[in-house]
């Protein structure tokens, strides 16, 4: 019996200090230690746009012209057009809205 409680408490002394190791972390500093000072944090290059009415998503990168972003907000205006009309509103209307969001989104990506 002594043995048996020896080896839970081993156990559990070994189990208690896992998790104090993998709880602490690790530690930051603002300051590199190159002597190159602060990074600045990274951006994400890409960026997915959707419209969920059309089911459509696109990823877009950094350097996507905004004139390609325009154009594809007429073509996907234009197909939110064709889109009937429900009895709670129209599903054109949300659409619509839809694709500014997305445009306004991918614009304000390009521009950052």
């Amino acid at each position: 019996m002594l043995r048996i409680f020896s080896t839970h408490r081993l156990f559990g002394f070994l189990l208690i200090g896992l998790m104090i190791t993998s709880c602490g972390g690790g530690t930051s500093s603002n300051t590199s230690s190159g002597g190159g000072g602060i990074t600045p944090p990274t951006t994400p290059q890409t960026l997915t746009v959707r419209v969920p009415s059309l089911n459509y998503a696109q990823t877009i990168t950094k350097s996507t012209p905004i004139s390609d972003i325009t154009a594809l907000r007429r073509d996907l205006a234009t197909q939110c057009t064709s889109l009937e009309a429900n009895p709670f509103g129209s599903k054109a209307q949300a659409c619509a809205a839809e694709v500014e969001t997305a445009y306004n989104q991918a614009v304000a990506f390009i521009r950052s």
